[in-house]
């Protein structure tokens, strides 16, 4: 192990004292923005701690895929809001690739999460889970994306959200898979029209009105 990764290590955890380690990025507070609370999601405390984790400890790339994989359940299992921010954040942070049976798991937790949400500012675990979803894609092989064409749905289905933070994550997710699908792929196409929700709540007309809508918000 490195010495001077342990140290800064050790640095990092005697900070805190008797405080939380990440007391300033509090899964429950966030920023009023007009009627809104936006929220932090880098989490960025959080990802240096694992990164002198890793780098003290010299983990086995089968651990850490371990690690991910039971951040991943903790979260999706969990009633507890702190414990699901901070098992998706630890997710993040693990950065491992995507594939179809934790995409299954990320997209029943965030159907749950706003299906039960009591108001429109109980948006702190959808919000985790959009930024989980956004940052799977970004790290994603752009060789695998096409084998998981539930995203493309998700973000379509995000953008109905009046949720600020909601519609920005969906429609960077977005942007994403237009730039990289090669929807001229008949096959590609055929797959994504199969897996089209055969019900919406909202109603779905199509891309264009939701686009509109957020060119139409000062704040998307």
């Amino acid at each position: 192990p490195s010495a001077r990764a342990y140290q800064e290590l050790d640095s990092a955890l005697s900070l805190s004292g008797i405080r939380p380690l990440w007391n300033r990025e509090c899964f429950g507070v966030g920023v009023q923005a007009g009627s809104q609370v936006i929220f932090d999601t880098r989490n960025s405390q959080l990802q240096q701690i694992v990164r002198l984790v890793f780098q003290t400890l010299n983990f086995s790339a089968e651990f850490i895929q371990q690690w991910s994989s039971e951040a991943l359940k903790r979260a999706c299992r969990s009633g507890v809001p702190g414990t699901i921010v901070r098992s998706l954040q630890i997710y993040r942070s693990l950065q491992q690739p995507l594939d179809g049976d934790s995409l299954h798991m990320l997209v029943n937790k965030l159907y749950l999460s706003i299906t039960v949400r009591k108001s429109l500012t109980d948006t702190r675990i959808p919000i985790e889970i959009m930024a989980t979803l956004f940052s799977a894609i970004k790290g994603c092989p752009k060789e695998r994306l096409p084998r998981l064409p539930k995203l493309f749905w998700v973000s379509v289905a995000m953008l109905h959200s009046v949720i600020t933070q909601e519609f920005i994550y969906a429609l960077s997710m977005l942007q994403i898979l237009v730039d990289i699908l090669d929807f001229s792929d008949p096959d590609l196409r055929a797959l994504i029209h199969a897996l089209l929700p055969k019900q919406w709540n909202p109603s779905f007309r199509g891309l264009a009105p939701l686009l509109l809508k957020g060119m139409c918000c000062q704040a998307t």
